[in-house]
């Protein structure tokens, strides 16, 4: 009895085992880059910067614009259609990606969008 309990317990070793490892093969996921959306409060050609209010309530302490570092290879779209830094308007809603760091592209709306209050 004693030797098959033995035997039994170590089949469950293996068979939990087994399971975890096939578990660990899955192939990692690449998750998508975290975005920054607002409207844009200033562009600054010059230092290639573009400062963009979040929205929200504004606290004390908490802050409801980011400013926007670009660079020569950073991606600037208005509809889908490629353009320059100078082209984005004080208001236009925009998506930034990644949300942090310097942009890899800035997506613009030309249609107005309504700011929460």
């Amino acid at each position: 009895m004693k030797r098959f309990m033995a035997v039994l317990a170590a089949m469950a070793i293996i068979g939990l085992t087994s399971t975890a490892l096939a578990g660990s093969e899955e192939p990692a996921r690449t998750a998508k880059p975290a975005t920054l959306t607002g409207w844009i409060v200033s562009v600054n050609t010059t230092s290639r910067e573009v400062v963009v209010f979040k929205g929200g309530p504004i606290i004390a302490g908490v802050p409801s614009n980011v400013t926007v570092h670009t660079n020569g290879s950073t991606k600037i779209t208005i509809d889908g259609k490629a353009v320059k830094l100078a082209d984005l308007k004080v208001w236009m809603y925009v998506v930034v990606t990644p949300a942090t760091g310097t942009a890899k592209s800035i997506a613009g709306q030309s249609a107005p969008r309504a700011m929460p209050l």
